[in-house]
């Protein structure tokens, strides 16, 4: 008998795009991606994936999107409006219900609700309730930061050896986009039934002394951290290019940051994937020569 097809959500941006990379590899059943433009898909529907749109601002449609599936990968969108996201998780999730979907994988972030950063996990931890509200089993994903987002940090620091920074002595324990999405996908194929809660992680919680004294011992350039007060942080983004309110929004985390917020580590990914998450080097290391080859990691 064929197995039910596995469904992912958000099918054309970056996270969702490495997930299918890795059934399509696992060939662990027929697999379904869910897009508002299915165009972009076109290289993996010859490949097999059954590419269908879906628009979670058009609930009404959703439940056919979802017909067949039994398993779910619901990602986070990216939308920001405030109300908007929550509302299209709650249109993905009742509609997947109607359809038949017994579980719901969804890419969460870590509990910061008692924290400086709550802002960063209202909407996720909202979607969680929906989650423990519905009648599907589910596997939540708290993934903490990407590590991709400190390469561009490391390459302003490439020609001047300083990482400057407002973090201070916070931890983050860093994970990389593609570990994620491993787990996204370990997850989906898994057989497990049940509800659980994942905090997904790097191996280790770094601070920015611990991030230049990896990134030197693997690119041979000497690096020193310079920690600044939030103000002059601020002013330090603003000149860098960055608008004022993301510059804001930045400064409120990197205070977060240093008060511990996301000092969060965990062994999850390990158990989940049966192998360790990568570390801060390898990550680097494999970045770096990913742009020596001019191929992308």
């Amino acid at each position: 008998m064929t197995q039910c097809p596995l469904l992912v959500s958000g099918g054309s941006g970056q996270l969702a795009h490495l997930v299918l990379e890795h059934l399509l590899e696992k060939k662990p059943r027929p697999v379904i991606a869910l897009t508002r433009t299915p165009s972009k898909l076109a290289a993996l529907a010859a490949r097999g994936v059954e590419v269908r749109f879906a628009d979670f601002d058009q609930p009404k449609d959703l439940a056919r999107a979802f017909a067949g599936a039994k398993r779910m990968l619901l990602v986070s969108t990216n939308s920001f409006s405030k109300g908007q996201r929550l509302a299209q998780h709650r249109s993905a999730i009742e509609a997947a219900t109607l359809a038949g979907v017994d579980h719901i994988v969804y890419t969460s972030f870590v509990d910061l609700s008692v924290t400086d950063l709550e802002f960063l996990s209202t909407d996720h931890l909202a979607t969680e309730k929906l989650l423990a509200e519905s009648s599907s089993g589910y596997t939540v994903l708290r993934n903490s930061f990407y590590a991709d987002i400190l390469l561009p940090v490391l390459d302003r620091a490439a020609s001047s050896g300083i990482i400057s920074t407002a973090a201070q002595d916070g931890r983050v324990a860093y994970i990389t986009r593609e570990d994620c999405a491993l787990a996204a996908a370990t997850a989906l194929a898994s057989p497990f039934e049940g509800r659980r809660v994942l905090e997904i992680t790097g191996p280790a919680a770094i601070n920015s002394a611990d991030l230049a004294q990896i990134a030197g011992e693997v690119t041979g350039t000497r690096f020193r951290v310079n920690n600044l007060p939030l103000d002059k942080w601020h002013d330090f983004l603003v000149g860098s290019g960055v608008p004022p309110p993301m510059a804001k929004l930045l400064t409120s985390i990197e205070h977060g940051i240093s008060r511990g917020a996301l000092n969060i580590q965990s062994d999850a990914f390990r158990d989940l994937t049966g192998r360790p998450a990568a570390s801060m080097a390898h990550f680097i290391a494999q970045k770096r020569s990913s742009a020596s080859s001019g191929t992308e990691a």
